[in-house]
C-alpha cells in the first residue's frame, strides 16, 4: 500500500508539473514582464487570395516598448493561448484558443501610407488580445523611439479608452509601404503610434502590395492575409521563399515527390538549396538553384533554364515546354 501510494503521489506531482508548465504558456502578467532577449527577429508569409507572394521578416527592437514587443513575438511564436469557458450548469468546459497571426487579414489599406492587421480573434479589427490574459498594454515606453520616416517599419495600433482618455495597445500592428512624403500621411502616424519593428528582408512584397492596391473607382481590394507566421532562428538561412500557386500545388499533390531529400519540407520542394528532379512547376527543372525566389526569378545572377511561369523572364531560352 505504501509503495502504492508512493507511486500515485509521483505520478500526481509529475501532473502537476506538466499542468503548470502548460497553463504557464496560457497568459503572462505585465507585472513580470517575459524576457525574449535581444535580437529577437521573426517572418511571416504574406498570401494573396491564398496564394503565397513573399516571405518578410521583422527585426524587433525590445528596448523601444518592452511589453509591445513580447506580445507581438509571442503571439507570431503560435505558443500562447487564450481560454475560454463554454456551456452552462454542469456542462461547462474550457476551449483553448490559440493566439496567432496565422490567417490574419490586412483589413484597411491605404495606398501609399500603411496596411493594418492584428485582430486575432475577430479579424475585423474589433477584437484584438494579447498574451497578458488579453487586458491592454499600457503605454509604457523605453529610452527610443522611431519615427515613420520609411517603409517597412511595423508600428504599433493603439486605441483611446473614452473613460479614461488614455492610450492602450493590443496585437493590432500596421506596416508602412512607403516612405515619409508631402503626398502621405505617415508623419501623424508620430503622435500615438509607436515603431517596435522594422523589416530588414523581404521589402519587394510590401512593393507589390502597394501595387495591388492603388486605388480607382469602383475598385475592390485584394485580400491579403498572413499565412505561415514563427520566430526566426540562428542557424536557418535567411531567404525569401518563392511562390506557388493552386495549380502547382494541385499538381504537387497528384505527382509526389521526387526521392531527394528536401531539408525545408515544404511544398514546393525546392525552397531550399538540393535541387530536386521531380518536375514539379515551383520546384526548378533546371539543376541551378535560384537564391532570390522571387517571382520575377531575374533578380539573382544565375541564369535559369527552366523558362517556368515565375521565372519567365530569364535571358536564357529554354527547350521545354510547360
Amino acid at each position: 500500500m505504501a509503495l502504492f501510494d508512493r507511486l500515485t503521489n509521483r505520478n500526481s506531482n509529475v501532473f502537476a508539473i506538466k499542468m503548470i508548465s502548460y497553463y504557464s504558456i496560457m497568459n503572462y502578467s505585465l507585472l513580470d514582464l517575459p524576457d525574449a532577449g535581444n535580437n529577437l527577429v521573426v517572418y511571416m508569409d504574406i498570401t494573396l487570395n491564398e496564394e503565397i507572394i513573399g516571405r518578410i521578416f521583422i527585426k524587433l527592437f525590445r528596448e523601444v516598448f518592452p511589453a509591445g514587443v513580447e506580445n507581438f513575438y509571442r503571439i507570431a511564436s503560435n505558443r500562447t493561448y487564450r481560454i475560454d469557458q463554454k456551456g452552462f450548469g454542469n456542462y461547462k468546459f474550457n476551449r483553448e484558443r490559440l493566439r496567432t497571426y496565422q490567417g490574419c487579414k490586412f483589413y484597411n489599406l491605404k495606398f501609399n501610407n500603411y496596411i493594418v492587421s492584428g485582430d486575432i480573434y475577430n479579424n475585423d479589427g474589433t477584437s484584438a488580445g494579447t498574451i497578458f490574459n488579453d487586458e491592454p498594454i499600457p503605454a509604457d515606453f523605453g529610452e527610443y523611439y522611431y519615427p515613420h520616416d520609411s517603409k517597412g517599419l511595423l508600428s504599433l495600433v493603439p486605441y483611446l479608452d473614452e473613460r479614461t482618455g488614455l492610450l492602450f495597445y493590443d496585437s493590432s500592428f500596421m506596416i508602412t509601404l512607403d516612405n515619409v512624403r508631402p503626398t502621405n500621411t505617415l508623419v501623424e502616424l508620430d503622435s500615438d503610434q509607436i515603431v517596435i519593428g522594422q523589416i530588414y528582408q523581404g521589402l519587394e512584397v510590401i512593393d507589390r502590395i502597394n501595387e495591388l492596391i492603388r486605388p480607382f473607382a469602383g475598385r475592390k481590394y485584394p485580400d491579403f492575409r498572413i499565412g505561415k507566421t514563427d520566430v526566426y532562428r540562428k542557424g536557418t538561412t535567411l531567404r525569401r521563399l518563392r511562390p506557388i500557386t493552386r495549380i502547382e500545388r494541385q499538381r504537387m499533390i497528384k505527382n509526389g515527390c521526387c526521392s531527394v531529400k528536401c531539408e525545408c519540407r515544404l511544398p514546393g520542394c525546392l525552397r531550399c538549396n538540393t535541387p530536386c528532379k521531380c518536375c514539379l512547376p515551383s520546384c526548378a527543372k533546371c539543376n541551378i538553384p535560384c537564391d532570390c525566389h522571387l517571382p520575377d526569378c531575374n533578380r539573382c545572377n544565375i541564369p535559369c533554364n527552366c523558362r517556368l511561369p515565375d521565372c519567365e523572364r530569364c535571358n536564357i531560352l529554354c527547350n521545354e515546354e510547360y
